[in-house]
């Protein structure tokens, strides 16, 4: 029997077909649909080389409406808020340390006017954080889709969130069937003939996740 060690008549497994464990290697895919739905207002207004957005968010799952607006200028791309009767213009700066590091310098500008007494101010921040653009293999990356509803230029667009988990390798060691167990056992890793002993380093994956986190439907002017 080509399965019988010589001798002993220990069985020894077939060993599987190279393509086989190609595929047990591979990822598979986790999908989980259980997304948030909500739909979402939205009315621009363009005045002195700004953008002023005003709308509502609709949760299908609370029911409740939640006011929203958000004040751009076209300048330097920074958003503006009015608290009280200060006008506030806040504008962040990324700067990458490198193509492959994973951090990166954030300045932070924060200029200020009291449209009552006229008074002004501003700040620079300056602090070193994670870039935006390294992946987090662990926690994900976020992946944001509009789709147009009523063609390119049109008002209506479907809004899908997902979120993208790597999987995590892993590696490990096995050992084969060896002559000098009796009973067809597996050999420990100290066994002094290694010389019938099979050991294969097998690299397995875990699973690959996707999660439908947001589906929105957005009606903009």
């Amino acid at each position: 029997d080509d399965h019988l060690r010589q001798g002993r008549g220990v069985p020894i497994p077939p060993r599987e077909p190279w393509q086989k464990q190609l595929i047990d290697t591979l990822p598979q895919v986790k999908l989980r649909i259980d997304p948030l739905t909500s739909l979402k207002i939205r009315k621009h207004f363009h005045w002195l080389r700004t953008t002023l957005s005003v709308g509502a968010d609709y949760s299908t799952q609370e029911g409740t409406w939640t006011m929203k607006y958000s004040w751009e200028d076209s300048l330097i791309g920074g958003k503006l808020s009015l608290k009280g009767s200060e006008l506030q213009l806040h504008k962040n700066w990324i700067f990458n340390f490198g193509p492959n590091s994973p951090l990166c310098a954030n300045l932070r500008l924060r200029a200020a006017i009291d449209v009552a007494t006229g008074q002004m101010s501003a700040r620079f921040g300056f602090r070193t954080e994670q870039s935006a653009n390294a992946i987090n293999i662990v926690d994900g990356i976020d992946l944001v889709k509009n789709l147009p509803l009523d063609g390119p230029d049109g008002h209506a667009k479907l809004q899908v969130k997902l979120r993208l988990a790597f999987p995590q390798p892993d590696i490990s060691l096995d050992k084969g069937y060896s002559n000098q167990q009796q009973n067809g056992g597996v050999s420990l890793a100290g066994s002094s003939s290694s010389s019938n002993n099979e050991q294969g380093v097998f690299l397995g994956m875990g699973d690959l996740e996707l999660d439908l986190d947001e589906v929105n439907l957005c009606l903009d002017w």
